[in-house]
């Protein structure tokens, strides 16, 4: 058997699309379309690559005598119904994820509530006072009662 028909046959045995391997490969679809027509021959890294997502070894995959072992081939409607079965239970994590997010945020807020409310009650939060005028004339005799001497400079007397 040629490699394009062993890759053919065992992407199909592994349920895989030419899409799927050529994403898991970094090659186009249509690059793993030529490898299985047998237009053209993919790299030795892909080849290494190719053995290790199939799980065979290279001289199965480039040997033309070596025989494959027998694996049943993946259905495209059990395939398809696998799928739809994870799309369902991965959108129905998603719907628990956002209801556990509402929650939380919810559970959060009410906490923060009762933290403010508790405080308010006791008498714990006090609001700032604005400061009232500030008297100059006091501010002045403060100062010029100070010992400036140390300073260098002549201690004002105040002025009445």
């Amino acid at each position: 058997m040629r490699f394009g028909e062993k890759l053919s046959l065992l992407r199909k045995q592994r349920g895989m699309t030419q899409l799927e391997l050529a994403e898991e490969l970094n090659v186009s679809r249509q690059a793993v379309s030529r490898w299985e027509q047998g237009i053209s021959k993919p790299s030795t890294e892909n080849l290494v690559r190719i053995g290790e997502l199939l799980d065979v070894s290279i001289d199965t995959l480039v040997n033309e005598t070596a025989q494959l072992q027998a694996v049943p081939v993946v259905v495209e409607e059990e395939k398809g119904a696998a799928e739809r079965g994870d799309k369902q239970e991965a959108a129905e994590r998603h719907g628990t994820r956002e209801i556990l997010k509402i929650t939380v945020t919810v559970l959060a807020a009410v906490i923060v509530a009762l933290i403010v409310f508790i405080g308010l009650s006791r008498g714990q939060y006090v609001p700032a006072q604005t400061p009232g005028p500030i008297d100059m004339d006091e501010l002045g005799k403060d100062f010029i009662n100070q010992d400036n001497s140390n300073i260098g400079v002549l201690p004002l007397e105040p002025v009445d």
